[in-house]
């Protein structure tokens, strides 16, 4: 008897709509040129608004790119950027700034960097959000949240509320917490009756490694979503085994927007947030595009943000772009899991536990 199919990935019917497009997924040439036009966009307008792009981008032609392959050759942007001075970023008036971010350069320490969002570009991470979230989340779910990040909890109880479903903050589960922080999601499991539980990885860590917070999910959720840092195979199988249900991970960063990528029903690499965020994979030395399938940085270049747009973004994330179909029949490409950070060393490290990328 053969396995039923998989469900296609939301994302799809979501790209193809964002970009005008009829029919239930837009092809990966659809995909480029929609890109292309969108990151000349960009970089006019960083060109245009932002002191630090006018200069940094100032050796390029004046149409820039020609295709995406010239992104090449155009310069990175870095975190020491950001650390040094956010404000020739900005590209929005200050009064129509609706969210400023500050955060540490790498988890929980090192120095500060600020980014700025408007409504609008609030508005395009709930959006996706919501539509990521159907991926396992149907109307009527209660969604427990317990990632550290109170910004992103609002976001995603308000892009569960269009679907429909209902999004309840928790108490902090700490990393090596113990029985304190796993009585207090107990109740919270019991207040909220989750059928979703969202959480980062080293949390996930903690809880089911405490026989009293694995027994109080046994068997009553539908999903996990990891997000906030990179989920190892070995506490996926340990996740599903003590739980009883799939989990599926999710990638974002503060720079990206929060909101970066999401798994399917097939698990097998990140469905990306193509209509606001091009994504290639560089060499950490030589700052060489890699193809799909070679393990290099994550760079993202955002699209059609206003308040403080990013080019070619050098996250230290380690991963590789999936070239191939995915099992559930989506031919865009995918992001793999992300395995770490590269240090200063070009060496592939797992972050300190408690360390998110979306503060």
């Amino acid at each position: 008897m053969s396995a039923e199919p998989l469900e296609r990935s939301p994302l799809d019917a979501w790209l193809a709509a964002r970009m005008g497009l009829d029919g239930p997924s837009p092809s990966p040439e659809e995909v480029a040129r929609y890109q292309l036009a969108a990151i000349r966009r960009t970089v006019a307008l960083v060109r245009e608004k932002s002191p630090f792009y006018r200069e940094r981008l100032a050796g390029l032609p004046r149409d820039f790119p020609g295709t995406l392959a010239d992104m090449a050759d155009c310069p990175f942007t870095t975190p020491a950027d950001l650390v040094a001075d956010h404000r020739p970023f900005v590209c929005s008036p200050l009064s129509e700034i609706a969210h400023m971010v500050t955060l540490c350069t790498s988890g929980t320490t090192g120095p500060a960097k600020r980014l700025g969002f408007t409504a609008a570009d609030v508005e395009a991470t709930v959006d996706f959000f919501h539509h990521g979230m159907t991926t396992f989340t149907r109307p009527g779910d209660a969604v427990l949240v317990i990632l550290p990040a109170p910004r992103v909890a609002e976001l995603l109880s308000t892009a569960l509320s269009r679907l429909g479903a209902r999004g309840e903050a928790g108490s902090q589960v700490r990393s090596g917490s113990g029985t304190a922080d796993s009585a207090t999601f107990v109740r919270d499991m019991d207040r909220v009756d989750p059928r979703v539980l969202v959480a980062g990885p080293w949390q996930l860590e903690t809880l089911v490694r405490d026989a009293r917070a694995a027994r109080a999910v046994r068997g009553r959720l539908g999903a996990v979503l990891a997000s906030g840092g990179p989920l190892s195979p070995d506490l996926d199988d340990e996740v599903r085994e003590a739980f009883g249900c799939p989990v599926f991970d999710h990638y974002g960063l503060t720079e990206t927007g929060f909101g970066g990528g999401v798994e399917c029903a097939a698990r097998a690499g990140y469905h990306l947030r193509e209509a606001d965020l091009f994504f290639e994979i560089v060499d950490p030395a030589t700052g060489e595009v890699l193809p799909p399938g070679r393990t290099g940085e994550v760079a993202v270049t955002t699209l059609g943000r206003q308040g403080m747009p990013l080019v070619r973004y050098r996250t230290g994330d380690a991963s590789a772009l999936i070239g191939e179909p995915c099992p559930c029949g989506g031919r865009l490409r995918r992001l793999r899991r992300v395995a770490g950070r590269f240090d200063a060393q070009g060496r592939v490290v797992v972050p300190a536990k408690g360390g998110s990328r979306e503060s």
